[in-house]
């Protein structure tokens, strides 16, 4: 599964708990870093005039809610 888009969180949530890599710089490569290098302007980070897609996670680095276009898309890990 290496190099599935699918795989990025796992590999996040790898480095903060098995690496100890700080979570804000875990985040940032899949989220802020590849949307800048796809010149997604609107995606990647929570600031003003930005889409505000949202994802949260529990303490175990899991997709508990997923919030897209003002829509909620995951709640409670399930679609």
């Amino acid at each position: 599964g290496v190099g599935r888009i699918s795989s990025l969180l796992d590999e996040a949530r790898d480095a903060v708990l098995g690496e100890g890599v700080a979570l804000a710089d875990a985040l940032q490569v899949i989220t802020a870093n590849p949307a800048r290098a796809l010149k997604l302007s609107q995606k990647g980070e929570l600031a003003p005039g930005k889409d505000a897609d949202i994802v949260l996670l529990d303490a175990g680095l899991r997709v508990q809610s997923v919030w897209a276009r003002g829509r909620r898309l995951v709640a409670d890990g399930a679609l």
